[in-house]
């Protein structure tokens, strides 16, 4: 019994230590995304104020999920309000 309260002691790191890498993989990716948006200036830049322009070029250039996401940070909406928005958006 001792061995497997050891073993399932380490599958819990095991699994920890997976979720914080992936939490952190997908933060990076979020975050070029972001940064190649932003070069393309579909993303507002530090110094601005985004607006629902910038989630309007958003939705039309296809990125949809950085669409929702910066409408969800003007607008505090639930993400279904925000996909709805989004598609209206795009036309």
């Amino acid at each position: 019994m001792a061995g497997f309260q050891g073993d399932r002691s380490g599958m819990l790191i095991m699994l920890v230590c997976c979720g914080m890498s992936l939490t952190s993989a997908l933060q990076s990716h979020s975050r070029r995304q972001i940064k190649q948006a932003r070069a393309k200036g579909l993303w507002p830049q530090l110094s601005d104020f985004p607006t629902l322009d910038h989630v309007k070029r958003l939705a039309q250039a296809s990125e949809m999920i950085l669409a929702v996401k910066l409408y969800r940070q003007i607008h505090h909406v639930s993400l279904a309000d925000a996909k709805a928005a989004v598609e209206k958006l795009a036309g």
